[in-house]
């Protein structure tokens, strides 16, 4: 295992409240202060995720999303929170700006 359990490469599936569905890759370095976020089923929409909170006790990190090329189906300035379930699945929970305080989409990945 890493260092640090967010490290690696997940992936799973999001949903969103519309009643859609994507592909979810999630790159964490947390050493290199390195977060990537790719959506590759929504013409391969990517961006950087900026660490805001870190809750070490409750295995919760709080991030502001940067969408890098978007592609009308993404939002920027959205804010995730991931929470660790155990070794090799967390949870993804997405608020959209500009309240943040409604999850409007939400997944469980997989560390790959």
């Amino acid at each position: 295992m890493p260092a640090n359990w967010i490290d690696g490469v997940w992936r799973g599936i999001g949903y969103q409240q519309e009643g859609l569905a994507w592909t979810i890759k999630f790159t964490a370095n947390e050493g290199q202060n390195e977060f990537l976020i790719e959506y590759p089923s929504l013409n391969g929409s990517s961006g950087i995720w900026k660490l805001l909170n870190k809750e070490p006790a409750a295995g919760r990190y709080t991030f502001d999303e940067s969408i890098l090329n978007q592609d009308g189906n993404t939002f920027d300035n959205g804010r995730v929170i991931i929470t660790k379930v155990n070794d090799n699945y967390m949870s993804f929970s997405y608020f959209r700006a500009p309240s943040h305080e409604i999850v409007t989409s939400w997944s469980t990945l997989k560390r790959q």
